[in-house]
């Protein structure tokens, strides 16, 4: 089975008036890391303006945000990794093979990255065969008892609980990792991903 975790940093909550700025991606093939990519963009313009709410959360300022390269010039280099981690980065021997979409509250990140590749020409289809979302999985794990007394599900919560390195929470690539590794121990603990 193939996964391709993604976390993404937004501008807002709405894929319909803001967008991404950071995505990150790790490729796992058969339980291996076999790709991993971190894509910073700016997206601001009349449709997807800077939001100081957002910003609040990632940490991103709208100076910081106009100074990575435009949607423009990533957005094909995002297509070009998807496609890769269909054809190329997969176990010796495997097949082309879609991936699970897979994060935390993975929905709202498939949402996001759905609008981007929509904008850029692409479709999700081409490359994922599905959502797997370790949110649910943290759900299942409270519903089991592994997980007690907390007081919310946010991965914070979930990765001190466990004591899950993240540092760096609110950076793409750091909760990429951390929901990963908050997955393997659940997993482990009795809750399934899948």
């Amino acid at each position: 089975m193939r996964f391709l975790w993604i976390d993404t940093e937004t501008t807002g909550i709405d894929p319909g008036n803001s967008a991404i700025v950071e995505l990150a991606a790790v490729l796992v093939d058969n339980g291996k890391e076999r790709g991993e990519r971190d894509f910073f963009m700016n997206p601001l313009n009349e449709t997807f303006p800077f939001n100081a709410e957002a910003a609040a959360v990632n940490g991103y300022s709208e100076e910081k945000i106009k100074s990575f390269p435009s949607e423009d010039e990533i957005a094909g280099n995002i297509i070009n990794f998807f496609n890769d981690c269909f054809h190329n980065y997969k176990a010796d021997g495997s097949e082309d093979e879609k991936c699970f979409f897979t994060g935390y509250n993975a929905g709202f990140d498939y949402a996001f990255v759905k609008a981007l590749l929509e904008r850029h020409g692409a479709k999700m289809d081409d490359y994922f065969c599905g959502i797997v979302d370790v949110y649910a999985q943290a759900k299942k794990a409270r519903d089991m008892g592994v997980l007690s007394g907390l007081p919310n599900l946010k991965l914070s919560t979930i990765t001190k609980s466990l004591g899950v390195s993240h540092e760096g929470a609110h950076t793409a690539l750091s909760d990429v990792r951390a929901t990963r590794n908050v997955a393997m121990k659940l997993h482990r603990m009795g809750a399934s991903l899948l």
